[in-house]
């Protein structure tokens, strides 16, 4: 498995010491830091999509892909593994997280798919809501 992880909005190297973990859809709307909405992005980016909502195309599938590397490393890294276990306890609440995205087996495509079936009607909602898309 490739594991070098890129930032979901500039496709570049996540470079250690230099980001921020960011919420994809925003925490103001979602109130949690459950795993399956975080990601890496660039620090000097953050601030300017501060609480601003994505596009879903073309960073979704980005967001999607460091998802997949991190539970591939979290079933195949024991170190990795009781990390997750100590964040699953704290900050992973929902459904999906327990019973469906990080269960053993998922395939890349079933990961990616669960993953779009729970977070796009979040999404949707958000932008229901009227938050500003960030591009």
């Amino acid at each position: 498995m490739d594991t070098e992880v890129r930032d979901v909005f500039t496709d570049e190297p996540v470079v250690a010491r230099e980001y921020d973990v960011d919420h994809f859809i925003p925490w103001s709307f979602v109130m949690n830091d459950e795993l399956w909405n975080l990601s890496p992005m660039d620090s000097s980016l953050n601030g300017q999509k501060s609480n601003k909502l994505p596009k879903w195309e073309p960073f979704f599938e980005q967001f999607a892909r460091n998802q997949y590397q991190m539970y591939g490393l979290i079933n195949e890294r024991q170190e990795i593994h009781k990390r997750f276990e100590a964040c699953f306890r704290d900050n992973l609440h929902s459904i999906l997280a327990g019973q469906e995205l990080y269960r053993v087996g998922n395939s890349k495509e079933e990961f990616y798919a669960i993953l779009q079936k729970n977070m796009r009607p979040v999404y949707d909602s958000v932008r229901r809501q009227g938050y500003e898309l960030w591009i």
